[in-house]
């Protein structure tokens, strides 16, 4: 090759930016160009970093909420997600969200819950569910289920509505500053069993068992007095507040400010008429009462 057809085909490939073979870079061609290339071949592009979100920036707040019974006849606390709900509040334009996200495994769950009798104290109660069929019936703790059905049960939930769950959050709380949760030690357990990674979550009850009472109004001290060993149930606070009198006509009243509950659109999608206490969607609205008006003006962990 001479040196005019060597000098033709380096411009040619120097311009094109393509990459030169072995056999091209003799000799001659080193001696003669070698500086040519050092100066002219394109420098490699930079690679390009996407900006990490700064969650400290966020305006948004968000308040999440599981729903979750054990397996019937297995341990008390293995659990299985039957309902999740992510309410997300914008601080600074005051708007609401509110997303959940219901799986109808066709297993059979343990409910637990309390009912208050007429002499106004809590009663524990348990019955069994499925919420595939809808069906309940009687709670018998005698019956136990064989370790290999329920490694089925597990393994089937996780086939189903593992990924919608992780879907679901991931979509819900990207960027979210806080994360409040009631007494969420069981909600981070089971986030964890399922190797879900959130950060920023703040414990409702445990700042009301922390915060001075004296800042409050002596109405509001009366309603919170409990014995001291206690901690805060969200059935007694939400029952001493009157929150089931707080939504009306698709809006929540808190004593200072009145809330439009969120259109039905996107992730955002729910049941008016289940927002009632003990769904998902209906306690994500019980902890934003709570923190409107208990927590937002009076804790320093909320500002």
């Amino acid at each position: 090759m001479t040196k005019e057809q060597i000098k033709i085909k380096v411009d040619r490939r120097l311009k094109e930016g393509s990459a030169f073979s072995r056999a091209e870079l003799t000799k001659e061609y080193t001696k003669r160009y070698a500086s040519h290339i050092t100066h002219t071949v394109p420098n490699k592009p930079k690679r390009h970093h996407p900006k990490k979100v700064n969650l400290n920036n966020s305006n948004k707040i968000a308040f999440l909420d599981f729903e979750f019974g054990p397996i019937y006849g297995s341990y008390r606390r293995d659990f299985l997600i039957t309902e999740v709900a992510v309410l997300i509040y914008d601080k600074k334009s005051k708007e609401l969200k509110l997303g959940e996200v219901i799986f109808n495994p066709n297993i059979n769950l343990v409910a637990r819950g309390r009912v208050k009798n007429k002499f106004g104290k809590y009663k524990q109660i348990e019955h069994c569910i499925n919420p595939y069929k809808n069906e309940s019936f009687k709670y018998d703790k005698n019956f136990k289920l064989p370790k290999s059905d329920l490694k089925i049960f597990r393994q089937e939930w996780n086939n189903k509505f593992l990924e919608k769950l992780r879907l679901f959050l991931n979509n819900s709380l990207n960027g979210i500053k806080d994360i409040y949760l009631f007494g969420g030690n069981e909600d981070i357990n089971l986030l964890n069993k399922y190797k879900i990674k959130i950060e920023n979550t703040i414990d409702i009850q445990a700042i009301l068992q922390k915060n001075n009472k004296e800042q409050y109004s002596k109405e509001i001290q009366s309603k919170l007095k409990i014995e001291s060993n206690k901690r805060y149930s969200l059935d007694l606070l939400i029952d001493r507040f009157e929150f089931h009198n707080a939504i009306s006509n698709n809006k929540i009243t808190f004593s200072k400010f009145n809330y439009q509950l969120p259109p039905k659109k996107g992730y955002f999608i729910y049941k008016h008429n289940n927002l009632k206490a003990h769904s998902a969607s209906g306690d994500c609205l019980r902890l934003f009462y709570i923190y409107k008006e208990l927590i937002e003006e009076f804790s320093v962990e909320s500002k």
